[in-house]
């Protein structure tokens, strides 16, 4: 199996096990806690946690407050192997009005691979409606056998769906990063959940606790390129440190 493939295998058994976090489908509960990981892998160095990691050469990241962000970087120099996978789950419920009114979710999403050289890139969203017409994924690869990835591809729109006030939805989001042995890879995606068809504002989004449902930008915050940076700079700049340091303890 080829790096991107095995990359995008990874993340379908993420979403494979996204149905533990809450039932299948909607029904009339409360959201339930969310989960996340970010895993970080170069060569036999692996890194995990819950909300980032960061090696040389790879970093994954997933923010839940202000905003909803996840993003993977992973980049090396020829013959280092280097990997990046973030994912998070939570549930969302609509509320105000009556009990099972019936409306239009939406979520506004942005979704951006990229890549240089032999690198790979993958970004989906996976929401539990019965048509699938929510789900929505983005890759960019330069290996031949990944027919259906575009190099540098994205995805910037709206995905809606129909729902019934007080029922409970889940999502699932994954990024995947590659570097291909020496190229690099990049992904992102952010959402956010509002009622369609609303012009009176009765409905709310209720999400699980911990999870923010802002825009991206309007905090100042710094963005998914800054945090790629990081990789080559910490690098450089705890070489300088060591040189200086050097003579004061001679």
């Amino acid at each position: 199996m080829n790096r991107f493939l095995a990359a995008s295998a990874t993340l379908a058994m993420l979403t494979a096990g996204a149905g533990d976090a809450a039932a299948a489908g909607f029904g009339p509960s409360a959201p339930g806690a969310a989960s996340s990981s970010a895993e970080c892998t170069v060569d036999s160095t692996d890194v995990s946690s819950a909300a980032g990691c960061l090696l040389i050469h790879a970093s994954a990241r997933v923010r839940t407050s202000p905003f909803v962000l996840l993003d993977a970087n992973a980049g090396g120099d020829p013959g280092t192997s280097a990997n990046a996978i973030a994912s998070l789950d939570y549930d969302f419920q609509v509320m105000g009005g009556a009990a099972g009114d019936p409306v239009t979710i939406g979520m506004t999403i942005s979704m951006l691979t990229s890549l240089t050289a032999g690198g790979s890139a993958f970004a989906q969203i996976d929401w539990d409606d019965a048509d699938a017409s929510g789900d929505r994924s983005v890759c960019a690869s330069s290996d031949p056998a990944a027919t259906a990835c575009v190099g540098n591809s994205a995805f910037n729109g709206v995905l809606s769906f129909a729902g019934e006030v007080g029922d409970v939805g889940h999502i699932h989001l994954g990024v995947v990063a590659g570097n291909g042995l020496g190229g690099t890879g990049s992904a992102q995606i952010d959402p956010q959940m509002f009622v369609q068809f609303d012009p009176d504002h009765l409905h709310s989004i209720l999400l699980s606790d911990g999870i923010s449902n802002a825009l991206p930008g309007a905090t100042g915050a710094p963005e998914p390129a800054t945090w790629a940076l990081m990789l080559g700079g910490l690098g450089l700049t705890g070489a300088a440190l060591r040189r200086r340091a050097g003579p004061a303890h001679a």
